[in-house]
């Protein structure tokens, strides 16, 4: 549990570099713009085709093809990040779900937003994955924590992870 707690902690420190500087989240930002308009290009014909054969199940394999190109322009999501997001995307979907039935149109709108949001997250966590990662290599280089940065969290990120003892301590 306390890999679980350094990592929500090293999350954190990261959020307070990339506020502090907010030209750190240009790429991030690029990308979620590019991997939006990948998904738009790649889910675009399946809804079309879903909506000509009034089949909703025809989107699910342009949502998979889709859902795989944006990975190139977005990496992996912390599980901070996902904890965070992970509501958001599901109430946006259920809506999507409820909707599609009553209105096709509002229905997609929910299901583009769901998908936008789980995009935009899956950017941010690449942006905080970074900023800890240029911070890991300056303490490693340097020895010293920068940036908001506890010193214990980067020693701790160098360990190998602690297996509680009898007792309950780590």
């Amino acid at each position: 549990m306390s890999r679980v707690r350094t990592g929500w902690r090293l999350a954190k420190d990261s959020w307070a570099v990339l506020r502090a500087d907010r030209s750190l989240a240009i790429f991030p930002a690029l990308s979620t713009a590019f991997a939006t308009g990948a998904l738009a290009l790649t889910l675009t014909p399946g809804l079309v085709w879903s909506a000509a054969a009034d089949q909703d199940w025809i989107v699910a394999p342009f949502l998979a093809v889709g859902a795989y190109v944006t990975t190139f322009f977005g990496a992996a999501i912390g599980l901070a990040v996902f904890l965070v997001a992970a509501l958001p995307v599901a109430g946006l979907l259920n809506l999507a779900l409820q909707m599609i039935d009553i209105d096709r149109t509002v229905g997609a709108g929910f299901l583009v937003l769901a998908i936008v949001a789980a995009i935009a997250a899956c950017a941010m966590g690449s942006a905080l994955g970074v900023i800890f990662r240029v911070e890991l290599y300056r303490y490693s280089t340097e020895g010293q924590a920068t940036g908001g940065f506890a010193r214990k969290d980067m020693v701790a990120a160098f360990g190998p992870p602690t297996r509680a003892r009898p007792g309950g301590r780590a």
